[in-house]
């Protein structure tokens, strides 16, 4: 691909909805398959926008059309910034912190562009510079790097982090000029123009986990000027926004939390059979995507989760709609819409009329939902003739399927050529 200078500009004009997803397939190859999303109930495939792997590129985070990717190979890796419209690419200078970072983040203004990398960083290292930090807590280590430097700087601010760090499966999200994170039940927030770093206890965080306090999956985005964070678990959805120098005397209640402290306010939340109970039909067709499981292990255990509907006399069973498998991954702004990732399919789901809406359809083998993932592309073009030349199929309404035979197949074909 052309490699463009470290400035990507990006036009302004009519905002459209896109969700990319990358698909992990059986060989190691991936494909990355840019959706336009209209009205928020069915998508068009951008084929111009999409494309095909040989080796799964990871993607680290997403900004206003820019993907930040990481290959690997032997002992090395490599960061790689990739404009969706442009098509065009820019290799990073090697890092020169060589170890796994916790998680990744992308800032791009519109003009330049910002990689933030996170580290633990052991005490020792911290209070051989700092004698004020504490010797028995592990700290926060970052490496950054600016286009318009070229450059990668080190910083070492002195924030704790938690003791537990679980695995990171929430994108970061880059809102109000910095760049969010989840990290062990706190909100990791970097000011990039100060790189100023803080954490911020979540809502849902719980020093004893148990299966009711547990998080099946998350994600955050940004909403009227607010960092919004939506969580699924035992219960339903749930979606709170952070009140930074808000008005706060709207607090929802909370058990055991310290009011002064508490910064989140309850925007939304649904629980589990009201979805069901309000999107009969999508679940019934979801249900012909997944594996079927005999009928007396319907109610083998939490009966009171997912029960009979009574008015559909329908069943759903236990084993294929654990609260674990609905997982919030994404909000479109201009849909205002969350996007929902079960087994086999991408939805939106509007809060306000509580509708689900199947966006697109995956295989998922063995119930590996996880092979496909899913990132808010929302964006500006100028003109929708520019849309029209970019491949959409606005119009076509039947359901998406991934993984995309015909994309796969016309890449072999290509190569077979050469």
């Amino acid at each position: 691909m052309e490699r463009p200078s470290s400035s990507i500009c990006r036009v302004s004009g009519d905002h459209h909805a896109g969700l990319l997803c990358h698909y992990l397939l059986q060989n190691g190859s991936a494909q990355f398959v840019l959706l336009n999303v209209y009205e928020g109930c069915y998508a068009g495939i951008s084929r111009y926008h999409s494309f095909h792997a040989e080796t799964n590129a990871h993607i680290c985070a997403s900004c206003n059309g820019l993907i930040l990717l990481t290959l690997s190979s032997a002992n090395t890796f490599s960061y790689h910034i990739y404009d969706l419209f442009a098509k065009q690419c820019v290799s990073l200078p090697q890092p020169h912190i060589t170890r796994q970072s916790i998680s990744t983040g992308l800032a791009f203004n519109g003009q330049h562009y910002q990689v933030v990398r996170v580290f633990r960083v052991e005490a020792k290292s911290v209070t051989a510079d700092s004698p004020s930090a504490s010797s028995e807590e592990d700290w926060l280590e970052m490496e950054v790097f600016s286009s318009e430097t070229g450059m990668w700087n080190h910083y070492c601010p002195l924030i704790r982090l938690p003791p537990e760090l679980p695995k990171l499966s929430t994108a970061p999200l880059f809102a109000n000029g910095a760049i969010h994170w989840e990290v062990g039940g706190y909100l990791l927030t970097c000011t990039l123009s100060q790189c100023n770093c803080k954490l911020t206890r979540l809502p849902n965080h719980s020093p004893n986990w148990t299966w009711h306090t547990m998080t099946f999956g998350q994600c955050l985005w940004e909403s009227e000027g607010l960092v919004h964070y939506c969580y699924s678990n035992f219960e339903g959805i749930h979606t709170w926004a952070l009140l930074e120098g808000q008005d706060r005397s709207n607090y929802p209640s909370y058990s055991k939390c310290d009011i002064a402290s508490f910064k989140w306010k309850l925007v939304h939340t649904v629980k589990h059979e009201t979805l069901i109970s309000c999107n009969p039909d999508v679940f019934r067709r979801i249900e012909s995507l997944v594996h079927t499981v005999k009928h007396e292990t319907l109610f083998s255990c939490r009966p009171d989760v997912f029960t009979e509907l009574e008015q559909n006399r329908y069943c759903f069973s236990l084993l294929n709609w654990k609260p674990y498998s609905i997982y919030p991954c994404g909000y479109s702004s201009v849909l205002k819409v969350i996007y929902l990732r079960l087994p086999g399919v991408i939805l939106s789901f509007d809060p306000s009329t509580r509708i689900l809406s199947e966006i697109c359809t995956f295989e998922c083998p063995n119930l590996g939902f996880y092979n496909c993932s899913v990132f808010v592309v929302d964006y500006c073009l100028q003109g929708e003739s520019r849309m029209e030349n970019a491949g959409s199929s606005r119009g076509k309404e039947e359901l998406v399927h991934l993984p995309l035979a015909d994309l796969i197949s016309t890449k072999k074909c290509n190569e077979s050529r050469q």
